[in-house]
């Protein structure tokens, strides 16, 4: 079975067989491959201008505005401690499901695709650090590292980043307030 999506045109084409399991989205970052549960992701955007405030928390991006949200992006590479590429034009933002408002920036995203059961290896919570890592699947000739996303921020960091959000959709309000969009 190819258990491949087109993903903004960018994707490569990944050959698994089986039907079994969940349907993941794939994508790289720092030249290996992780993927997230297709259920956890709300959307997929390109990578555009962040805002970027002073004294935010070292995991966080910046924020991407949107017209009703401003967007906290969290640096997965950062958070990972692995090398961070510079942005490309397959650069990607992964926005979460759940009730605070994410987005993951990673290097590209590859294909939606759903594993057979025997392609995955369930990994202990404590192999990886704070259990973030949920399975290995193998793809072709590569191990993927499933992500538990819940599992990816700290309580504390939770807290900040929110904190961090919330200051900056409040400057957001006060610039549209002194500067309101002339009517046409």
């Amino acid at each position: 079975m190819t258990g491949t999506a087109t993903i903004g045109g960018r994707a490569a084409a990944t050959e698994v067989s089986g039907k079994t399991g969940d349907e993941l989205l794939v994508f790289a970052l720092s030249g290996r491959s992780f993927a997230l549960p297709r259920a956890a992701v709300q959307s997929l955007l390109p990578m555009a201008a962040l805002a970027e405030p002073p004294n935010r928390p070292p995991l966080l991006a910046g924020f991407l505005m949107l017209p009703d949200l401003a967007l906290p992006v969290v640096s997965l590479a950062r958070l990972l401690g692995l090398p961070e590429l510079p942005p490309s034009p397959a650069t990607a933002l992964v926005r979460l499901r759940g009730p605070s408002p994410r987005a993951l920036l990673v290097d590209r995203a590859l294909a939606i695709l759903r594993p057979d059961a025997r392609s995955w290896r369930q990994v202990d919570p404590a192999e990886s650090f704070g259990g973030v890592l949920r399975a290995e699947v193998m793809l072709e000739n590569e191990t993927c590292g499933v992500l538990v996303p819940e599992r990816l921020l700290l309580r504390e960091e939770e807290t900040r980043i929110e904190a961090f959000r919330a200051a900056e959709e409040a400057r957001r309000r006060a610039l549209d307030d002194r500067f309101p969009e002339e009517a046409p």
